[in-house]
């Protein structure tokens, strides 16, 4: 059973997902209306305008999708922010006014409304159980060309064989296994969301072999080579192992004591907060260098940024001109610090926007980037414990501390840094114990 995620409230999602479901690809109808919109003749319609009429210019995703699909189909525009809509569901480092922003932008362009308070827009069902990163949003069209081919295969389906494909995740999977371009993140995601006591709730290929990899003492490339459902039948082996050592079904892949497991390449090395950090970058920065999608130069320049180099440190010297704590303004001195970390951006605008960082000294970005410190909303700099005020009074930093004003984008990220990035020590911190117990557990 894979419903359980931490302290994040999974069923109102799982319910949106199952509404989807019911409504669209069992009944060809609509999530927020009693329209037919998931017909095979939309499906057809959005093919040709969106998946065989590819716009490569320079214009933002959305941009080109409304220059793709016009203006001639209303039903196709609405079927359109219905699937960006499911595309939003894993997120949870998009918020939710953005996911809603997004969907009724296009749901408009049909020229009718929406309202943003449809139970279906709630907080509740929009709030994400995945840090989808920068490939998934940074191919987003790839996924809805990818949606828009199994629903129309599924659609297709003659009713009583498309109920039972829709009632068995592991038909399903096998199902998806045979079709093109099957390795898509939304392969795992949509699996999950419909058959949540039988797949996973990850979403990232290089993740899946990772943890594979490491409880079951395999090699990665070994597991390359398989399948995605022969993949998906040891998680769930795993699963069930873990469930039995520890005596509960409260168990996830990403929290400990599990994903310390896996996110150590050393099982010997100690548990450890800067190496969980470095580690996660690491990977964000392989998944970045082997996503043949992404032209070189942007693949560079993200690469770059994640040490504050590159056009990111310029964009942000165009922001912020010296460190908000220690006045120090010579920026040799400085580090590009990413106020939303590097690792969890989800787009490309997000890794190098200037308005996602602050100039800070070293010793102060260790702090910021390991949420020790953070900033509240009227910039006052805000500390874990005792412990950590006693480091800045070392280094003559004496509190209160006020950094002053950050702009609207800046606040955005501050609001990310002081949810998911702060207090990120007490999280280790009480965990180191279960940490070494489940690794013995393995090892046995």
């Amino acid at each position: 059973m894979s419903r359980f995620i931490g302290k994040h409230d999974l069923p109102p999602l799982l319910h949106a997902a199952n509404h989807w479901k019911k409504a669209c690809l069992l009944n060809n109808g609509s999530v927020f209306s009693e329209r037919q919109l998931w017909t095979p003749k939309n499906l057809t319609l959005i093919e040709k305008l969106f998946v065989n009429n590819p716009d490569e210019g320079d214009n933002t995703f959305f941009e080109k999708l409304k220059e793709q699909l016009g203006t001639k189909h209303p039903d196709v525009l609405c079927l359109a922010a219905e699937m960006l809509w499911l595309l939003s569901l894993p997120s949870l480092n998009v918020s939710r006014k953005t996911k809603v922003n997004n969907v009724i932008t296009v749901w408009e362009w049909s020229g009718r409304g929406l309202h943003p308070d449809h139970v279906l827009l709630s907080e509740k069902a929009l709030a994400g159980y995945a840090r989808t990163g920068v490939s998934y949003n940074t191919n987003r069209w790839r996924e809805m060309a990818y949606l828009i081919d199994i629903t129309k295969g599924i659609i297709a389906l003659p009713e009583p064989q498309r109920k039972r494909l829709l009632s068995d995740g592991w038909r399903l999977a096998q199902w998806l296994e045979e079709r093109a371009q099957s390795r898509r993140q939304l392969r795992h995601i949509l699996l999950f969301l419909l058959f949540p006591d039988d797949f996973e709730r990850i979403a990232s290929g290089v993740h899946r072999l990772k943890i594979v990899s490491a409880f079951d003492n395999v090699a990665v490339s070994a597991l390359r080579k398989m399948q995605l459902i022969e993949v998906d039948k040891k998680l769930m082996a795993i699963r069930q192992r873990m469930e039995k050592s520890l005596g509960t079904k409260d168990i996830d892949f990403y929290l400990s004591p599990l994903v310390e497991v896996w996110r150590n390449r050393d099982k010997e090395a100690d548990v450890d907060l800067a190496s969980r950090i470095a580690q996660e970058e690491e990977e964000r920065e392989q998944e970045i260098a082997d996503d043949d999608e992404l032209e070189k130069t942007i693949r560079v320049q993200l690469i770059k940024a994640r040490f504050g180099h590159g056009i990111y440190r310029r964009k942000l010297a165009e922001v912020e001109k010296a460190c908000r704590v220690t006045h120090v303004s010579d920026k040799r001195f400085l580090t590009a610090s990413h106020i939303k970390p590097w690792r969890d951006c989800e787009t490309q605008n997000e890794c190098l926007d200037g308005n996602n960082g602050l100039w800070l000294a070293p010793h102060i970005d260790r702090l910021f980037d390991h949420g020790w410190i953070t900033f509240d909303p009227k910039g006052e700099l805000v500390c874990f414990d005792v412990c950590t005020q006693e480091i800045l009074e070392t280094w003559n930093i004496e509190l209160p501390v006020n950094i002053g004003k950050l702009n609207k984008s800046q606040q955005r990220y501050m609001q990310f840094h002081r949810d998911y990035v702060y207090q990120m020590g007490r999280f280790y911190k009480n965990k180191v114990n279960e940490v070494e117990d489940i690794q013995s557990s393995v090892k046995c």
